[in-house]
């Protein structure tokens, strides 16, 4: 155990997830101050990124959610009517709210992929990383960006600073 620094790769006989731990901490454990830094950082965006992209896609699911159950009971009972009694009210509204909540799960994608998008603007990402990552065309995604390019830009959050490790002093 002591020696893990010195793998370059995990050995098979070592693939269990307590191995892998133990293999990442002596990565990071080996990191250079500046690596550490950069390390740091760039899980730090990471997390804000998945943060942001998580609530985005819950609020737009919840609001695509409610938006849709009502449009489809709406949907379901013009339905109901319209086909009459024959086929019975009940099933007119049951088809329209699976098909609202169908659609209102999609507008909630949609909705929760446009501020993601919006969010890998902000922070810099290239228009073909962005595409690749949201599965979106390219000339899409290259859309998005002039739009938010016009779009008021808005306040920055204020990101917290990572608490950095001061070199200790030579003991005399």
């Amino acid at each position: 155990m002591k020696n893990l620094e010195s793998f370059k790769e995990i050995p098979a006989i070592l693939g269990e997830t307590i191995f892998k731990k133990g293999f990442e901490t002596a990565r990071i454990a080996n990191m250079t101050q500046q690596q550490y830094i950069r390390y740091e950082k760039s899980w730090l965006n990471y997390l804000s990124n998945k943060a942001a992209f998580d609530t985005a896609t819950k609020e737009g699911l919840a609001k695509g959610i409610a938006k849709g159950i009502a449009e489809g009971r709406e949907k379901g009972f013009a339905e109901g009517i319209e086909k009459g009694m024959a086929e019975g009210i009940e099933k007119g509204i049951e088809k329209g709210i699976e098909k609202g909540i169908e659609k209102g799960i999609e507008k909630g994608y949609q909705s929760a992929t446009l501020a993601f998008a919006e969010e890998l603007f902000l922070e810099g990402m290239p228009a073909e990383k962005t595409a690749k990552l949201l599965k979106l065309p390219l000339e899409r995604v290259q859309e998005l960006y002039l739009l938010f390019q016009k779009k008021p830009a808005k306040p920055a959050p204020r990101k917290r600073k990572p608490a950095s490790k001061k070199p200790k002093p030579p003991a005399d």
